[in-house]
């Protein structure tokens, strides 16, 4: 990661992150808080990354609606793949390629369906949050805490700051 390579004032930065911010948010808007630290993209024991699960969580909060989730979804997992079938989306006529690229698709949409459905299980609360266009709401409210924190920290405490999302750097 670059970050690892920024200083300020020549001395190495510290990363301080909010993790999981746009889904204790879209709780805390429900009227849930979590403790901090609480992972919110742990699903269990599933087959599926908590980078993909984190992934496909904001999507869900970004997306305008249910079937853009999926979509954007079905299509971070088929474009993702190492299966072989990908690569008959490569070649052949456009044709050919529509049908193979739909035919990978569909499959991959059967796997995002079931990400869909095992991130809506385990966060009933925010459901009404998931394909409603609520992650512009979180990011405007993300800017405007970690614009908070780089204020305190620069204005009244002196020390400087870098802010990259939910992350300052001290």
């Amino acid at each position: 990661d670059i970050r690892a390579t920024f200083t300020l004032n020549g001395a190495p930065v510290k990363g301080h992150d909010y993790k999981c911010l746009h889904a204790y948010l879209a709780y805390a808007e429900a009227g849930t808080v979590y403790a901090d630290g609480v992972d919110l993209y742990d699903l269990g024991d599933v087959a599926w990354s908590r980078d993909l699960i984190k992934r496909a969580l904001n999507v869900m909060l970004n997306a305008q609606t249910p079937q853009a989730a999926m979509r954007a979804i079905s299509r971070a997992l088929a474009a993702a793949a190492t299966d072989p079938r990908a690569a008959a989306t490569r070649r052949g006529t456009k044709a050919a390629r529509a049908v193979a690229w739909h035919q990978l698709t569909q499959d991959y949409g059967r796997n995002a369906q079931a990400l869909i459905d095992a991130i809506a299980d385990r966060h009933r609360l925010i459901a009404g949050a998931f394909g409603s266009g609520a992650g512009l709401r979180f990011q405007a409210l993300d800017a405007q805490i970690i614009l908070g924190v780089a204020g305190q920290l620069m204005c009244r405490k002196g020390v400087p700051c870098l802010t990259i999302h939910d992350e300052a750097l001290v």
